[in-house]
């Protein structure tokens, strides 16, 4: 059995950071990745409030990758399938394969929340998407509506906007939970209708999503509007299932670290969006990547 330093399970903004700080300690971290480099940057259209960088979400995911591949970072195409610890290492299945590790970063991130829209299986979910930059091009010159509070549905309402006829931002509360600058930043758009307090009671359409029937949460009024898509972003969990490590998650799945990114079990780290955090940002995911390599090292010396 070959006992690896170091792996990072995931590589977005954290684990990329993790992984360079990583090999400029020294070691020759193995990282697993089955998607693209740069996690959920990939699908966010702007990003304006991470120091030093100001433009579309791919074009940092892009810059991310050239690190990568500067740093001869070495990735694994492949999903983590379990994280145990079996003596004082831990075994990594992915794939088929097995790998042991004396310690591991997990940096594996959120993932959007499933929410089944009334109505959808008329026309088998056809026009309902996650990712706005992904499927908002299909939509040009369209209505289409966003559901959701937080900054994601605000960030991805404010890019169809420029790319369709009218976007339609759907929140079941009156006050947001995304930042308040974001919001404020909707006025500029004319082609922007919010829409609160309500949820959606119906969809109708033919082969796809044609329109959207809503009802206010206080007056039980209902309101009916065209739309040709519906992009969904109504929060997100951590991907942590394929962690089998006792006391290390709460109640809702987040990793339980101190300041320094260490669990209650010697050896395991975790980095960025999957931990038990306050705030979730670019700049957020890639001090704790920082942080966890830091202390992967110091725990190495031991």
């Amino acid at each position: 059995m070959q006992i690896n330093d170091v792996c990072v399970i995931g590589m977005g903004p954290a684990g990329v950071t993790a992984a360079i700080y990583l090999k400029r300690f020294g070691f020759e971290p193995i990282c697993f990745e089955p998607m693209m480099v740069g996690g959920k940057v990939n699908v966010t259209y702007e990003i304006q409030n991470y120091p030093g960088f100001m433009g579309m979400g791919p074009e940092l995911a892009m810059k991310l990758e050239e690190q990568v591949k500067f740093n001869e970072i070495k990735i694994v195409r492949k999903s983590v399938k379990k994280v145990e610890k079996v003596d004082s290492v831990y075994k990594v299945v992915a794939g088929q394969e097995e790998y042991y590790f004396k310690a591991v970063i997990i940096a594996t991130g959120l993932k959007e929340k499933e929410y089944k829209v009334p109505g959808e299986d008329k026309y088998q979910a056809r026009g309902i998407s996650r990712c706005a930059v992904c499927d908002g091009p299909l939509y040009r010159n369209k209505p289409v509506a966003v559901l959701g509070g937080g900054n994601s549905a605000v960030e991805e309402c404010a890019y169809l906007a420029t790319i369709c006829s009218k976007v339609t931002l759907i929140h079941r509360r009156d006050e947001f939970r995304a930042d308040e600058q974001l919001v404020n930043n909707l006025k500029k758009y004319q082609n922007i209708d919010i829409v609160t307090p309500y949820v959606i009671i119906d969809s109708e359409g033919d082969k796809k999503i044609q329109s959207l029937t809503l009802q206010n949460v206080i007056d039980s009024s209902v309101k009916k509007f065209d739309s040709e898509a519906l992009f969904v972003y109504v929060g997100a969990n951590p991907v942590t299932d394929f962690i089998d490590v006792k006391d290390i998650l709460d109640e809702r799945g987040q990793i339980i670290t101190n300041e320094n990114m260490e669990t209650k079990s010697q050896g395991l780290f975790a980095a960025g969006d999957d931990r038990q955090t306050r705030l979730r940002q670019v700049a957020t995911a890639v001090s704790d990547g920082a942080k966890a390599a830091y202390s992967v090292k110091e725990y190495l010396k031991k």
